[in-house]
C-alpha cells in the first residue's frame, strides 16, 4: 500500500519534469510569440533595427541552440565577443539537457499511462496532478 503512494509520488514527479521541460521546448520553437513581442514591447523602435534583422537575428540563434546544429553561433547582423559566444554555447548546452529530459521524461510518461492503465490503475493521475 505505501509503496503504491511511493511509486504514484515518483511517478508525478516524472510527470512535471516532462511537463515543465516540454514547456521550456515549446516556448523556445514558438517564434510567433517571439514575433509578436517584437510588435507589443516595440522592439523595433527602442532598438532602432529593422523588423527583418531582429527575426532573422533571433532565428539564427533559435536555430543555433537546437541540439542538432553543429558548429558555431553566427548572427548575420552583428559581431558576437568571445564572452557571448560562450555564454550561447553554454545556454545550447542547457537546451541539450533540456531536450534530452523531455525526450526521456516523455517516453516514461507513455510508458508508465499504458501499464497503470491496463491494469485499471488511475489513482496516479490524481497524484500527478497535485504533483504538477
Amino acid at each position: 500500500m505505501i509503496f503504491d503512494y511511493i511509486a504514484d509520488l515518483i511517478i508525478g514527479v516524472v510527470f512535471s519534469i516532462f511537463f515543465i521541460t516540454a514547456g521550456f521546448v515549446l516556448a523556445l520553437n514558438f517564434k510567433t510569440l517571439y514575433y509578436n513581442d517584437i510588435d507589443l514591447l516595440n522592439i523595433e523602435q527602442s532598438s532602432s533595427l529593422d523588423d527583418e534583422v531582429i527575426k532573422t537575428n533571433y532565428d539564427s540563434l533559435i536555430n543555433y541552440i537546437q541540439p542538432t546544429t553543429k558548429g558555431d553561433l553566427v548572427l548575420p547582423n552583428f559581431v558576437l565577443s568571445e564572452s557571448a559566444t560562450k555564454h550561447f554555447s553554454e545556454v545550447k548546452n542547457v537546451y541539450k539537457i533540456i531536450y534530452l529530459l523531455a525526450a526521456f521524461s516523455g517516453l516514461m510518461c507513455v510508458v508508465i499511462i499504458i501499464l497503470k492503465l491496463r491494469n485499471g490503475e488511475h489513482q496516479f493521475l490524481f497524484i500527478s496532478s497535485i504533483i504538477s
